[in-house]
């Protein structure tokens, strides 16, 4: 028995092995553990999938296979110095260069073209960079990127040399630039061709603009434009104060300084000069043109003509008599004249034909012809036909023009054919899943023909047999027809061959070198069956962990062994983060939050995280670990100590303590977590006392939304049940739900209804109260339900949202909620108010001013009015 071991080494020699190789090692994987004469085109077509490979070669050596990889570098450190505007991953993201990822065909020299051009677009108009690239001998390259981005210029106005006949400022605004804003260098070059338009749609049609140079120079007084770029082409409306108002908002939070500066009269301006050549002034003039106004004919003059010779005035003269045909006219005649500066074209109109319509009288034609105007009513009238199930209506229109009777005879051919009805759509089969899918489909029916309605039911077929894996599944498709007086019905007849069910095959990980595989394991959504929301949720899952900042999933389909392996190629975060944010509010003022993270310790998902916040209504100190995939891709998990400042309206609250949550999540945009606390109390004020309480209950999400930032859709739904013992002893229950959608472009509604109950014993850092930024805003902070608070509250909020002009936004609201003992009292007694807003989003965030009226006087003084400034998405 001392043999067999070695015996069994022997053996395992004498089959043949995949072995991978590489000029610079690969990052970790586990393409090793599964190499194999079996896998091999498996692992090759991952290394293929992998944006650090640039070639792939096999070899043979004796019995065995080697795949020889050649690696790109990997950028292993980036150091960027001298950037004060742009930040480091902004930096990082237009070079194409990140910490992590593969440096693929990377020149130096491109970047840098690119930084300086990122630059003087933004205003900084003589940047510096240099970059340097070093690599080791492991295939780790480092980047140093130097930047000197020197000043920042604001457009000081512009200089226009030979033109007489319009101001600077007039020609400035035509030329879309505004006074104050930062500097774009390639705005102003194309603003040569909007002022020539401009020239020449005044008659100028000689005229020529061309760009010459940029003048920098140092303000010499304050210059206040920089608070209002564009104020000078306003035009006296509040709308456009607003948005000048807004963009110099946007100016200071981006560029604190140089605003600062040049408001001083120490700052850069910018003024760029341009070269006009008017030429001579066009007067054109119409006779005759009693049926249109001038305006109407000179949009038929050619602006971009290069200079008015007999080719301008006979091709203008052919567009007239063109447009005035096509509206009936067809004794037209137009003729010209050209003397001294001065174009007249003389036109006899002749008599406007009548339209006399033949055969078909179902249209509502004009009375006179205009061509125009018959092919859009012939459109319209066919699109209406159709809706009805008409698919195959016709109709056709034959001109016939008596000249002497001065009348178009238009011949109208209809032939509506038969109505297009889409009987029954059946599923020969048993599958229930599939059955519900057709009946929500036969519910909607008899109805016209639709092609949209049966591809929406393919697609969902087909959504079907990926979900589940059936992945050389098909339909087929019989129709029947049965044909009627004035009718065709249409019954489609369905068969769904399913095939063999695709099963998961091999996971495949790259690219973590300090997360566990067993992690992403845990992460990745793990079954028996390839599904499409499988692989979609394992992608979800792996983002919300937040250790990675970037993660790709590729599928390879094995159709003989119906089985689908997937490469998880991940790119790590820093583990350690410094965290600083700043907001502003009218009712806390400035806010500060910052801390330090510690992500992905021990290689599994755990965070650390020691953080600290504070504003006028709060001070939080925090020290957590959380695991949003504790050992699985279902549960979660968070423990906390914290100390926490609060000043209220009527009382001031200070509570130390611990809290630990453990949270289960059924489906992607659903949780439920169970929660404990215990905590020391201190209040002064009303209420005051000391309360040691012990806290548990559970806690219901649903929240789903399309951006983190500044989303356009969002769905919040939460109910939370609490049981407090201790020195009191009492239950609370809150319930808040709410929808933000957009309607249209530009046009958004967004929703809030929130309910909650607190037990008698509940303390008054435990019950309600209204008013301030989040709910009620026409009332003060607090203001509903002072001093005490109330056992029971109820608030809900419509709005509406619209563009006005991009980034500008504009809404209007009402709000009705009150707090009281019970929910009775708290119904009959509702206060409410209603409000305006105007927002704008920018580079340093959502900003949103709010104007709100209460309707009801409550017993803590209100003013007649309210006024929110806010910085960041708040509901």
């Amino acid at each position: 028995m001392r043999y067999f071991p070695l015996l069994l080494l022997l053996v395992s020699l004498s089959f043949p092995k995949v072995f991978i190789e590489s000029n610079y090692p690969l990052r970790n994987n586990n393409f090793q553990r599964i190499a194999t004469e079996e896998n091999l085109f498996l692992i090759l077509w991952a290394l293929q999938k992998l944006k650090d490979v640039k070639d792939i070669r096999i070899m043979s050596v004796g019995k065995d296979t080697v795949i020889y990889v050649e690696r790109y570098p990997i950028l292993k450190k980036v150091e960027i110095r001298g950037n004060w505007f742009a930040g480091d991953e902004e930096i990082k993201n237009l070079i194409l260069a990140r910490e992590g990822e593969p440096l693929v065909n990377f020149d130096p020299k491109e970047a840098e073209r690119t930084l300086k051009l990122f630059y003087r677009s933004r205003g900084f108009l003589y940047p510096e960079v240099h970059i340097g690239v070093r690599v080791d001998e492991k295939g780790f390259a480092y980047m140093k990127v130097e930047i000197r981005e020197g000043e920042l210029y604001f457009l000081g106005g512009a200089l226009f040399k030979g033109a007489k006949h319009y101001d600077n400022i007039r020609l400035l605004t035509e030329a879309g630039l505004r006074l104050g804003e930062i500097y774009n260098e390639e705005r102003a070059k194309k603003g040569s061709f909007k002022v020539q338009e401009f020239y020449r749609k005044r008659g100028f049609l000689e005229s020529l603009v061309y760009y010459e140079r940029t003048e920098k120079v140092r303000a010499r007084k304050p210059f206040v434009y920089v608070l209002f770029p564009g104020v000078e082409a306003t035009r006296r409306r509040f709308i456009d104060g607003a948005v000048a108002l807004f963009r110099g908002i946007s100016n200071f939070l981006s560029h604190p300084i140089a605003v600062t500066k040049t408001l001083f009269g120490k700052g850069r301006l910018a003024v760029p000069v341009y070269l006009v050549s008017e030429g001579e002034r066009f007067k054109i003039g119409f006779e005759g043109n009693e049926s249109f106004e001038k305006e109407d004919l000179m949009r038929l003059i050619d602006t971009d003509t290069p200079g008015v010779d007999l080719f301008f005035l006979e091709g203008t003269r052919e567009r007239i008599e063109e447009f005035y045909r096509s509206k009936g006219f067809f004794d037209v005649k137009v003729d010209y004249s050209f003397k001294e500066g001065r174009i007249n074209f003389k036109i006899l109109e002749g008599e406007r034909y009548r339209l006399v319509p033949l055969g078909f009288k179902g249209l509502k034609l004009p009375e006179f012809y205009d061509r125009e105007a018959i092919e859009s009513i012939r459109n319209t009238f066919l699109e209406r036909v159709k809706e009805r199930g008409y698919l195959l209506a016709r109709l056709n229109l034959i001109e016939e023009v008596d000249r002497q009777k001065k009348r178009v005879y238009l011949i109208v051919d209809y032939d509506p054919g038969k109505r297009i009805v889409l009987k029954d759509i059946k599923y020969l089969g048993k599958d229930r899943e599939l059955k519900g899918i057709f009946s929500r489909y036969r519910a909607l029916l008899p109805s016209i023909l639709d092609e949209k309605l049966l591809d929406s039911l393919h697609r969902d077929i087909r959504k079907y047999l990926d979900s589940k894996g059936y992945l050389d599944g098909d339909y087929s498709v019989k129709v029947r027809v049965e044909e009627k007086e004035d009718e065709m019905l249409f019954t489609y007849l369905y068969r769904v061959k399913e095939g063999k069910r695709y099963r998961y095959g091999e996971l495949l990980i790259y690219g973590n070198e300090k997360t566990h595989h067993r992690e992403i394991y845990y992460t990745v959504v793990k079954q028996r069956y390839f599904s499409i929301d499988a692989e979609e949720e394992s992608l979800w899952n792996l983002i919300q962990s937040e250790n990675f900042t970037g993660v790709r999933i590729e599928n390879f389909v094995d159709r003989e062994k119906k089985l689908v392996h997937r490469l998880v190629e991940v790119r790590e975060d820093k583990r350690g983060l410094l965290e600083l944010a700043v907001g502003y509010n009218t009712e806390e003022k400035l806010k500060l939050e910052g801390g330090v993270k510690l992500k992905n310790l021990f290689g599994v998902g755990i965070t650390a995280k020691l953080s600290a916040s504070r504003s006028q209504k709060y001070q939080t100190y925090e020290l957590s670990l959380s695991d949003k995939f504790l050992f699985s891709r279902k549960y979660f998990g968070d423990v906390s100590a914290f100390r926490r400042l609060e000043f209220h309206g009527s009382f001031d609250l200070e509570s130390t303590g611990y809290s630990l949550s453990f949270g289960y999540r059924p489906k992607r945009w659903y949780s439920v977590s169970i929660f404990a606390s215990r905590t020391k109390n201190d209040v002064s004020g009303a209420g005051a006392g000391t309360y040691n309480l012990t806290k548990f209950g559970v806690y219901l999400v649903r929240e789903k939304r399309d951006d983190p930032v500044n989303p356009s859709n969002v769905t919040h739904n939460s109910v939370r049940l609490t049981r407090a013992q201790g020195d009191r002893d009492y239950y609370t229950v809150e319930i808040n739900n709410f929808i933000l959608r957009e309607i249209i472009k530009g046009l958004a509604l967004n929703g809030k209804f929130a309910l909650g109950w607190a037990g008698e014993e509940a303390p008054v850092f435990d019950r309600f109260f209204l008013g301030g930024l989040r709910d009620m805003r026409g009332y003060d902070y607090e203001a509903i339900g002072y001093p005490e608070g109330g056992r029971t509250y109820a608030f809900g909020r419509a709005e509406v949202l619209f563009s006005v002009r991009e980034p500008v936004w504009a809404g209007t609201y009402a709000e009705a909620g009150n707090v009281g003992e019970n929910f009775s009292k708290t119904f009959k007694d509702l206060k409410y108010d209603l409000g305006v807003a105007l927002g704008a989003r920018t580079p340093a965030g959502f900003i949103r001013l709010d104007l709100a009226k209460p309707l009801n006087k409550v017993g803590k003084p209100t003013s007649k009015f309210k006024i929110y400034l806010s910085i960041g998405f708040v509901y």
